[in-house]
């Protein structure tokens, strides 16, 4: 009897830990989503706020790109505009990609559908490869242009 009894400690103990690690990696991964949220929120703010006068784009734009300084207020624009557009798709993507979707095969191809005339434009993915912190997020981006370039009979890039 002793034995089965310290068995039974010895398994509630493993069952206990078991626990708290799940609980403690399921708090860790929220927290980590919810911080990646509240930063997309912020910079997708900061573009909104940005995009409504001109004189604020230029400040701006030349604080975080002071190599482009002699940019037309149009590329500008455009380069914010970018900006703007790449937060919510990156954010559908890795929802996508987590399973947070409600369907994943429609999400996807909304994704997709939104992401393909976009992928054409030199500007929005230089934002997509400077500015994304997602690998494959940037990959995707990459395959879908050379995808559409093939069947377009374009030759592509390496």
């Amino acid at each position: 009897m002793e034995i089965i009894g310290r068995l039974l400690d010895v398994s509630s103990l493993i069952a206990t830990v078991v626990v708290a690690l799940a609980v403690y990696r399921g708090t860790k991964t929220l927290a980590r989503i919810q911080l990646q949220h509240e930063q997309r929120i912020a910079w997708m703010e900061l573009d909104f706020h940005v995009l409504e006068n001109d004189e604020s784009l230029k400040v701006v734009d030349e604080l975080l790109h002071p190599d482009d300084a002699n940019a037309t207020i149009a590329r500008r624009r455009k380069r914010w505009i970018c900006y703007l557009l790449r937060n919510p798709l990156e954010s559908t993507y890795l929802g996508v990609r987590a399973g947070l979707a409600n369907c994943e095969k429609t999400s996807m191809a909304s994704l997709r559908a939104s992401l393909a005339p976009l992928v054409h434009d030199e500007l929005f993915m230089e934002m997509i490869e400077r500015y994304t912190p997602d690998p494959a997020f940037v990959t995707l981006c990459h395959r879908l242009r050379d995808e559409q370039r093939a069947q377009a009979g374009v030759a592509t890039k390496a």
